[in-house]
């Protein structure tokens, strides 16, 4: 899930612009292929110099793996300014697509939950809602907590986490395609986005379950943050002679019965809170690289949107 952070800058789209490509030699050259409930056809138009391409797929072609070739399309959909035709930007098209693909409910839900709202918006939002989490938890923090009372703090907003926000790695998809293809958001953006999401529908991914883990426990006055383990995302707490490891989605499926293996092992409620390496190593994962602190980048986000002010 973390491919998107080896892919090059991009400059800032502007919603509605399709950029120009070389056209063809004007020629005229019609293919069709029909097959029940798919029709495709490439026309070239000796006047405009322009390309169409049509596609219609039955309900059960409409897959959201389709939406991953939409970086493709933008040299494929080019329309015929006619009136047989309308023209619609690439956002559009995805939005579309998605519309019409087992994705629609994650668009609903984001819209709804995090719409347009700003950098420093979802940041604030944030904070409101993690404060929110602590208070019906009945944990108040005033800075005199000694390390057993922190690791009990943070053994109860874990369990929380678990019992509450069901995982959905469909979502992860839908997040990567959405911030790619319609939203164009920076990474530092599409991460609070995940974690204001994961706040309101109490449904989330492993990066915004452990983003607002490592949070909660940097409240709680713990030394977090977040790791990369290439497909996958945990926490890590840093307490100066040891590092212990935190994983709230393999805690879920040992608790719901999923992981056969780690039950097989003997492994119970609480195997995936405060470990050590081995709780990575043992199912073949490798620290990749730290995220910064999550407080960091919420005060990043907050300068970025004054910035560009």
């Amino acid at each position: 899930m973390f491919n998107i952070f080896k892919r090059r800058k991009k400059d800032k789209p502007s919603v509605g612009k399709i950029q120009k490509d070389e056209y063809a030699e004007p020629t005229k050259q019609v293919k069709t292929e029909q097959n029940d409930a798919k029709l495709s056809f490439d026309i070239k138009i000796p006047a405009g110099n322009f390309t169409v391409t049509a596609k219609t797929t039955s309900d059960k072609d409409k897959s959201f793996d389709n939406l991953t070739n939409l970086s493709q399309a933008s040299d494929e959909t080019k329309v015929l300014k006619s009136s047989n035709f309308e023209e619609k930007t690439l956002e559009e098209k995805a939005i579309d697509m998605i519309k019409h693909s087992a994705l629609n409910k994650y668009y609903v839900l984001l819209e709804n939950s995090v719409g347009n709202k700003t950098s420093k918006e979802l940041a604030d939002g944030i904070d409101k809602k993690i404060m929110q989490l602590l208070d019906n938890c009945g944990i108040l923090v005033d800075g005199q907590e000694d390390t057993a009372t922190k690791i009990a703090y943070a053994q109860k907003m874990f369990d929380y986490i678990v019992n509450n926000i069901k995982y959905d790695d469909v979502l992860t998809k839908f997040m990567r395609i959405a911030n790619e293809k319609i939203y164009h958001e920076n990474i530092n953006k599409e991460i609070l986005k995940e974690m204001y999401y994961e706040l309101c529908n109490y449904s989330g991914t492993c990066l915004s379950d452990s983003c607002i883990l490592a949070y909660i426990f940097e409240k709680i006055g713990l030394n977090a943050s977040v790791i990369g383990l290439g497909n996958h995302a945990m926490v890590e707490v840093d307490f100066g002679d040891k590092k212990l490891y935190c994983d709230s989605v393999y805690e879920r499926d040992i608790v719901d019965g999923l992981d056969k293996n780690a039950i097989a092992q003997g492994k119970g409620k609480g195997s995936g809170l405060m470990k050590d390496s081995s709780l990575m190593t043992e199912r073949g994962y490798h620290k990749e690289f730290n995220f910064p602190k999550i407080s960091t980048l919420l005060l990043a986000n907050r300068i970025d949107e004054e910035f560009e002010r």
